[in-house]
């Protein structure tokens, strides 16, 4: 596999270490995510301007340049927002331990051949919104802390930059996520959340919806 076209080439899916591994690189996705990305990703437009929140070593970032340089949507950018400390749960892998985690993502990235469709922005996620205006992204996809805390912050501070009609996704909602997705839409009456699947097919990825939208 030549360095520096690794995602220009075909892809091969395998588990290592308990992550799914697309053309070297890891990440904590199912095959239904992958699924799930792909297709909204292909729905973009030509300039599609698409926020991910945690990014971790890049494969969600990936399969979606990847649909998007296929589809031939080259005006398109993915910001990638994160800390790259790691969440709680990461912080017993080598990668965090020796700090190596942004590096990582980045040479990810580099060697994809797919470098020009990826926005690392390394900030605090609800830092990073107020630097976007509300109703500037086509697709926001939530998967950074999954606390309750964290998570409601997130999606408070995100969903306000969603353009109206746009795609608004998150992943693992269960547990403290789909806690914070709830008490969320307590003050979001017009919305709902449609959940994809479970495992093994998709790790509760979700999107949140408006109710007009699923009546039609």
């Amino acid at each position: 596999m030549n360095a520096g076209r690794k995602w220009l080439e075909p892809l091969t899916c395998k588990i290592v270490d308990g992550l799914l591994e697309i053309n070297g690189v890891k990440g904590y996705l199912l095959p239904g995510d992958v699924e799930i990305l792909n297709r909204f990703a292909s729905q973009m437009p030509f300039n599609a301007k698409i926020v991910e929140i945690g990014s971790f070593m890049g494969l969600s970032a990936l399969i979606m340049a990847k649909t998007l340089y296929d589809s031939g949507k080259y005006g398109a950018r993915i910001f990638c927002v994160d800390t790259w400390e790691g969440s709680d749960e990461h912080q017993s892998m080598d990668v965090i331990k020796k700090r190596l985690l942004f590096d990582t993502f980045e040479q990810n990235i580099f060697e994809s051949g797919l470098p020009t469709f990826c926005v690392p922005i390394r900030k605090d996620s609800v830092a990073a919104s107020a630097d976007f205006e509300d109703q500037s992204f086509d697709l926001i996809f939530i998967d950074g802390d999954h606390s309750y805390r964290g998570c409601l912050a997130d999606l408070q501070a995100w969903y306000p930059k969603l353009k109206p009609g746009g795609i608004f996704l998150g992943h693992d909602g269960e547990l403290e996520v789909r806690k914070a997705v709830d008490v969320f839409l307590n003050d979001k009456q017009e919305l709902s959340c449609v959940v994809f699947g479970v495992p093994s097919y998709s790790n509760y990825m979700y999107r949140l919806v408006e109710r007009r939208v699923l009546l039609c």
